[in-house]
């Protein structure tokens, strides 16, 4: 290769998912770089594959790009699959002269990480000035992957601010982090700067990221198919597991949308990812304050950035809201000391609703009338002899009894009966409504304790219930659609058919394979689609009628599935 020409790297994106043409079913981007200095020869963007190659290519042999005054690659590099495409629109260009080599190999995240930026000012997301390096990304991904793990969510509430103090290579900072996810819609982290969260943030709203809040540093967590699909491709670069039902992505939520985060705002994400799921390891801490978890985090340049992790001490409840006691003169009434579970559950719905966006609280208002309604028709199935005399006696007059009568005790008592039975099984609730039932139970449960009216023990417990039911009951109900649909088109006729074994009932999975289900007795496989199967747990029940006929069981009917 002549010493004045260079090594070019070629590439070429479908961009279609991410950036959108009027009346253009696809649209393509190519981008040409100097190898060595990274430098961009030539971006082009076009509706074919073909056309966007061959301008990029055209622009970077003809128009000077800084100190490169007459661009002359003596090696092109190009992706698996593009080489032949290269060569002949090359082979075009330079008529008369002999096109430079071009070999196919794997192109380095470097240049991957440059063509991401290109396509992130495509679809509007602004760029920062010094980009993380891929040292960097790497860093990012692995400390995602360990929060994950990890799922925070589960143990701490939106509600509660932790408090981080770093020591950066610029200097000691503060900031305020949020785990992201007890609504059960939108997880991930929060990171602000400061020693507060800002007036106004809406941290619990999973209906608005941009009211985060701007300048807020960000991890989210979200399915695929809700993230552009660069972000996603990064992902899976940097080695992301391909078969997770979450991606992340790493963002600066600013005043004219989502931005990519700096070199910097990405290692203060990662130191504090890093922290909280530290701290998260220490044990389920559900409220209060707790020691600092400390640590450090060594950065891809060689730098370091200690951390300091704690949990402020609690507000007391009397100077955000009213409190919950109600009048002592209220013969059906819980005492002063012990609110009854009607007013609990109007202050705990008072304070959301000076924290949530006006369709999360309405979900929230939904459920606790469904959980009052559940009290109050079947709470008295859980009291003991004298506690049911209680509640015969003022019941025959006040169909709202139990939850005049009976305290936060019995809201956990109770709680199981409401997220299984009734929810699934009486309510018929759909996939959102079982995700906010649990979602809203917790954050309930986690109310509860911080103001006192529950130990942290029963909190703890039912928190996980609600955590549990928020994850667990969608899924089931996903599982009862796809199991009903696949019966529906069954070709069995067990009615018509007197040589078939037929099973009508409620009966648990004991074993999943991919497309297949055992249940107990003995009875399978039963084959479903393989959808069904990979959202299947053992243990849970199905009421179904199974035929078998010449020895092969098969799904006639399929009814609600239960945890």
């Amino acid at each position: 290769m002549p010493e004045d020409a260079s090594t070019w790297i070629v590439m070429l994106r479908d961009l279609s998912a991410a950036v959108q043409v009027r009346g253009e079913p696809m649209v393509v981007a190519s981008l040409v770089l100097e190898a060595k200095s990274g430098m961009v020869l030539a971006a082009k963007v076009a509706t074919a594959p073909r056309d966007a190659l061959s301008q990029a290519l055209e622009t970077a042999l003809t128009q000077a790009v800084g100190t490169l005054r007459a661009p002359r690659p003596g090696l092109v590099l190009c992706a698996d699959g593009m080489g032949d495409d290269v060569r002949t629109v090359l082979a075009g260009l330079v008529a008369g002269r002999a096109p430079p080599p071009v070999h196919e190999t794997q192109l380095g995240a470097a240049a991957e990480d440059i063509f991401d930026a290109l396509v992130g000012h495509l679809a509007g997301r602004r760029q920062p000035e010094e980009p993380p390096a891929p040292e960097d990304w790497a860093m990012a991904f692995d400390a995602a992957r360990s929060y994950r793990a990890r799922e925070p969510w589960e143990r701490w509430s939106d509600a509660v601010p932790l408090d981080l103090e770093l020591e950066e290579p610029d200097g000691p900072a503060r900031y305020v982090c949020v785990v992201l996810g007890a609504e059960g819609v939108l997880r991930g982290l929060a990171v602000y700067a400061g020693a507060e969260l800002p007036a106004g943030s809406v941290v619990s709203d999973p209906d608005a990221r941009a009211s985060l809040g701007a300048g807020v540093l960000a991890i989210f967590l979200d399915r695929p198919h809700e993230l552009p699909a660069d972000l996603v491709a990064r992902a899976l670069r940097y080695g992301w597991p391909p078969d997770d039902e979450v991606v992340p992505a790493f963002l600066v939520i600013g005043p004219d949308g989502p931005a990519e985060p700096s070199r910097r705002d990405l290692q203060r994400l990662v130191a504090a990812a890093t922290a909280v799921t530290a701290h998260d390891r220490r044990g389920p801490i559900v409220v209060g304050p707790t020691s600092a978890t400390t640590g450090e985090v060594v950065l891809s340049e060689g730098g370091r950035v200690t951390f300091s992790l704690s949990v402020p001490a609690p507000q007391d409840p009397s100077s955000r809201h009213a409190d919950p006691a109600p009048a002592a003169d209220d013969a059906h009434h819980g005492s002063a000391a012990r609110p009854c579970i009607a007013d609990l559950f109007a202050a705990f719905l008072a304070d959301q609703r000076a924290r949530l966006a006006p369709r999360t609280w309405r979900r929230y208002e939904a459920v606790v009338e469904l959980f009052s309604d559940f009290l109050d028709g079947y709470g008295h199935q859980s009291l003991d002899p004298a506690e049911r005399r209680l509640w015969q006696a003022v019941a025959e007059h006040d169909e709202h009894a139990f939850v005049q009568l009976f305290g936060a005790d019995k809201v956990v008592d109770n709680l199981g009966g409401f997220l299984g039975h009734f929810m699934v099984h009486e309510v018929a609730a759909g996939e959102d409504l079982l995700r906010a039932a649990g979602t809203v139970t917790k954050k309930l449960a986690l109310w509860l304790a911080e103001h006192g009216y529950l130990s942290v023990d029963d909190a703890r417990g039912a928190a996980e219930l609600g955590g549990d039911a928020a994850r667990e009951l969608p899924r089931a109900e996903r599982l009862s659609r796809l199991l009903y649909d696949h019966a529906l088109h069954s070709a069995a006729d067990p009615a018509g058919d007197r040589e078939a074994d037929v099973v009508e009932d409620r009966l648990v999975i004991e074993r999943v394979e991919p497309g297949v289900l055992w249940f107990e007795g003995g009875i399978g496989p039963v084959e479903v689609p393989e959808a069904a199967s990979a959202l299947a747990r053992p243990g849970w029940s199905l009421s179904v009628v199974l035929a078998r006929r010449l020895g092969r069981w098969q799904l006639v009917e399929a009814g609600s599935v239960h945890p």
